[in-house]
Order: structure tokens, then sequence, then C-alpha cells
């Protein structure tokens, strides 16, 4: 009997630890030959039997997409695949383009982990990012998400299966952090933040148009918990989209955190975006 075989697609190699390591002890503890494609970091990813080194890119450029698509067909063609499961815009739409082409019999599987298009989202989100998933949906199996809004969306617009996961937001209980006064004290001191300040809490992700409205106030100390990019990545790239607000050291910047429920404690919350 043919042992069934999955391939996972997502961006980066550390998309995998961060996000995906149980997936991937799920398949592979069910007697699946798992696989693996993202541009490679250099990291050694869990559970996989081989891992194959694509390079995706993060944004609009044509020749890594193009060459990212060519490798994705070819690795489709010879893998033999039952299950596709797609990660991430870039990843997840080459990767799906790719498996419509090579005329694979795999399922193919998309998990949205948060739509690029949502209510009050730029113009050129909704042309873009809501077109190509649309158009995408007609060669996915199922679409996964992890918010009610996507999930809302993708079941009344998609032509594909649509299942939904709770997937983020606060499990209250994680917040009753026992943090002393004299703790919390501290550690603003560390970071040179006034004990009478406000401040504001936001993940990287998807914070950087509030950054914008919150400091034209002009009345907050920002922190921001970095649970995705390098610090070097987040600062420039508020400095570029943000015309540098960064030098006014209203926006703080920390490391990356797994679990942000101490640290929103420590810092005692104001705002959490």
């Amino acid at each position: 009997m043919k042992q069934k075989k999955i391939l996972f697609a997502a961006n980066v190699d550390y998309f995998y630890i961060k996000f995906l390591i149980p997936q991937l002890k799920y398949f592979h503890d069910n007697g699946y030959i798992v696989h693996t494609a993202s541009r490679n970091e250099n990291v050694e990813i869990p559970y996989v039997d081989k891992k194959y080194d694509v390079c995706f890119a993060r944004s609009f450029n044509i020749t890594d997409n193009i060459n990212s698509y060519k490798q994705m067909k070819k690795i489709i063609k010879d893998g033999d695949y039952d299950i596709i499961f797609c990660h991430t815009p870039f990843g997840g739409a080459i990767t799906r383009l790719a498996a419509k082409n090579a005329k694979t019999k795999a399922r193919v599987i998309y998990m949205a982990h948060g739509f690029h298009f949502y209510e009050g989202a730029p113009l050129k989100y909704w042309l873009l990012f809501y077109n190509a998933e649309k158009y995408l949906s007609r060669y996915t199996d199922t679409i996964i998400t992890i918010n009610k809004y996507d999930y809302n969306k993708a079941k009344k617009d998609f032509y594909c299966d649509t299942e939904f996961v709770e997937g983020i937001g606060l499990i209250k209980e994680n917040m009753d952090v026992n943090i002393t006064k004299e703790e919390k004290r501290l550690l603003r001191k560390q970071l040179g933040i006034k004990e009478k300040d406000y401040i504001i809490i936001g993940i990287t992700a998807r914070i950087l148009p509030s950054v914008k409205n919150v400091c034209d106030i002009g009345m907050f100390d920002y922190l921001i918990l970095n649970n995705g990019n390098s610090l070097y990545d987040v600062k420039n790239k508020i400095g570029i989209e943000m015309g540098g607000l960064e030098e006014k050291s209203i926006i703080k910047i920390t490391n990356y955190f797994k679990d942000i429920s101490e640290e929103i404690d420590y810092y005692s919350l104001d705002k959490c975006y």
C-alpha cells in the first residue's frame, strides 16, 4: 500500500517553526511522508522528511514569483502528493497556481492566517488580494479561516469549501498573570517608560496603519510587541511607511514573543490592538 504524502508550502522556514509544528507532527505521526517548501533560512524543521528551498517572495518581485512558480510546479508534478497544504499569501497563491497547472490530483488546502482584504482596508488590497483569492478558490478544495469575518466572506463569495477554526484572540484566563507593581515599575524603568504614560500594545503583523493614527494624536507611548519580523525589518518598515515616526521616540519595539500575555500584564495594559 502506497504511503501517503503531504506537501506544506509557506513563504519562509520560520513560519513552520512559529505556527505549524503541531500540524507537521500530526501528519508525521499518522504515517504521512511530510515535505515542506519555503525560502531557506537555514532552520531545521522537525517532523519533515524532505525540505525544498523555494524562492518565494513576500512582495511583488516578478522574478522571484515566476521562478518560485516554476519550482513549485516541478515539485508538485514529481511529488505525487495526496495533500498540498498552503500557507501565507504569496506562497499560498503561487503553490495553488502551480498545483492547478501541474494538474495534480492532490487535495489542495489553503489556510488563511488573516486575509489582506477586510472592512476598511485600502482599495488596492481589495482589487488585488480579494480578486486573487476569489480566482484561486476555483482551484482550492478547502479554505480554512481563523476568524469569523474571513469565514463569512469566503463562505459567501468564494467557490470552494470553507471551514473555520478558533485561531486568534485572547484567552482571558491567560491574561491573569500575577505580576507585582514593583516588577511592573522596574520593567517600565528599563524601557524608559514613565509610570504615568499611557501605553498601547500592538502586534507588528497588522499594526502599521494604526501606528500612524495613534502617533498623529501625539499623546501616547506606543509599544509594539514584535511577533514575526526582525527588529531591523520592523524599524525599517515603520521608517519607510510612516515617515520616520520611530525617530520621535513614540514607538518602542521589543523582541519576538511567543506568548504576549505576560508582557501585556507587565506593561500595565491600557489598550491593545
